[in-house]
């Protein structure tokens, strides 16, 4: 930590600004908490480019880096988030029942324009989802499941071990694993009433919340995610993974002159998804196989909570089914406007951004006011930043380095963030320092990554 305190001393005395300054005596005293609190003025604010990517370098430095000591406070804070969402997702799907076609109540005619957009958007979904699919073909999830725990999972321990199932997928397992080696092993699997809470690393202040599956459930969840994509790549003409670079590529256009495009980005999205929502706007037979497949609980803290978001992160399906609602919301709003989604990430007009807005909140989503840009030179979509068109993404560090190769990567880092005229030569002296001596000789060009340290210039080769 000692190390870390001393190389961003001398990063904070390189970019020169009144923001590093402030943080240079942050970091002086030790003041932890002051440094990854540091957030970034208004864009507008700024006149160039090279001015934001300044600031940016010392605020985005530190803005994922997770400290020995905040674990459990980290972990706190996605338990809190759990519960605020569960809130929330509460509170949509009561504002949502008088608009069920089984228990409509319509009060007065604002309620009755709310009806008609449903109406529109419940349209536009059964375009995109099309037939439910009669044939599911189960799929390996990559991680752990509720029947097998660790980080050394493999597919032939998946397959030995006793399948799990929540129990409105039974009849499904007898679907679509009859004649399987799994159902001749085991027969039927054991049931499960939910799914288990855990958390990932996000940012310095808070973990991200997410759910191990039942494995028979994730199995067959992964196959309807599957399916999604085909759907989406059917209608809009266009891959999910395509979609990051599209983003970017529109949300530089939108910085650098085509102001008439904006970027929204969501909070906690695939939390806030209410089971009332995808109840109201899904076709019936989506609506039984998704709600199927999903887990109606989550043991949080030996709690076992009664959900009422429809799927979280670690579902099989949840992120094409996010990406597919906010995608058909955007185009019910906007009509046939340049609109995208890339889960919680939307790129629409800038004459719509306040509609589709307004929408979201009514459905129970919250905007991230920090990451949505409707006007001026600054836009951010799927990992890229851009200022009047030029990238200003920053360098993050995650974690106290202590390895070479973390050494490596983050000399690598302090190299790309030396645009605009920015001098970081003693903090990469400091990086190259904390190697072994024989590392220290493995220099390369960019494009190898972080296995060599990369030069001011990429070298030049010669064959003999």
């Amino acid at each position: 930590m000692y190390l870390v305190q001393r190389l961003l001393a001398k990063v904070y005395r390189q970019v020169r600004t009144p923001l590093s300054e402030k943080a240079l005596g942050h970091i002086s005293r030790g003041e932890w908490d002051q440094i990854l609190n540091l957030t970034l003025y208004e864009p507008s604010s700024y006149t160039s480019p090279a001015d934001y990517f300044r600031d940016a370098c010392i605020t985005e430095l530190t803005r994922k880096l997770r400290l020995p000591g905040d674990k459990e406070k980290r972990r706190a804070a996605a338990v809190s988030n759990f519960w605020a969402s569960e809130t929330q997702c509460a509170l949509t799907n009561k504002r949502l029942e008088r608009y069920m076609p089984s228990t409509q109540n319509l009060r007065d005619s604002a309620d009755v324009a709310v009806d008609d957009f449903i109406n529109r958007w419940r349209k536009e979904i059964q375009r995109v989802l099309g037939r439910c699919p009669s044939i599911l073909v189960p799929r390996f999830s990559p991680g752990s499941t509720l029947s097998d725990t660790g980080k050394l999972i493999t597919i032939p321990d998946k397959m030995s071990s006793h399948p799990t199932a929540y129990p409105a997928t039974l009849p499904l397992y007898r679907d679509f694993f009859l004649c399987t080696p799994m159902h001749d092993s085991y027969q039927l699997p054991a049931v499960r009433r939910g799914n288990r809470f855990f958390t990932v690393p996000k940012d310095s202040m808070k973990d991200r919340g997410c759910c191990v599956e039942a494995s028979v459930s994730v199995m067959l969840q992964l196959a309807v995610g599957a399916h999604l994509k085909i759907r989406h790549e059917k209608v809009y003409g266009v891959r999910l993974e395509h979609l990051p670079l599209r983003h970017r590529r529109l949300a530089r256009l939108g910085s650098a002159g085509r102001r008439d495009i904006a970027t929204i980005d969501l909070s906690n999205a695939s939390d806030t998804i209410s089971k009332g929502l995808v109840r109201l706007l899904l076709p019936h037979d989506w609506w039984l196989l998704l709600n199927s497949l999903r887990a109606p609980f989550t043991l949080v803290d030996g709690k076992t909570v009664y959900l009422e978001k429809f799927s979280s992160m670690g579902n099989g399906f949840t992120f094409e089914l996010e990406t597919i609602l906010y995608r058909t919301l955007c185009s019910t709003v906007c009509g046939r406007s340049l609109v995208s989604a890339f889960g919680d990430d939307l790129i629409v007009p800038a004459a719509s951004a306040r509609d589709v807005i307004a929408a979201l909140r009514f459905f129970g989503f919250t905007p991230n006011e920090k990451k949505t840009f409707c006007e001026g030179p600054f836009r951010e979509s799927c990992g890229g930043d851009y200022f009047n068109g030029v990238p200003v993404r920053a360098h993050y560090l995650k974690e106290l380095p202590d390895e070479p190769q973390q050494w490596i990567s983050l000399h690598n880092g302090l190299v790309r963030l030396e645009r605009f005229g920015i001098d970081l030569s003693a903090a990469k002296r400091f990086c190259i320092d904390q190697l072994p001596q024989h590392v220290r000789a493995c220099k390369g060009p960019r494009h190898l990554g972080d296995l060599v340290l990369h030069m001011d210039a990429d070298p030049v080769f010669r064959t003999y």
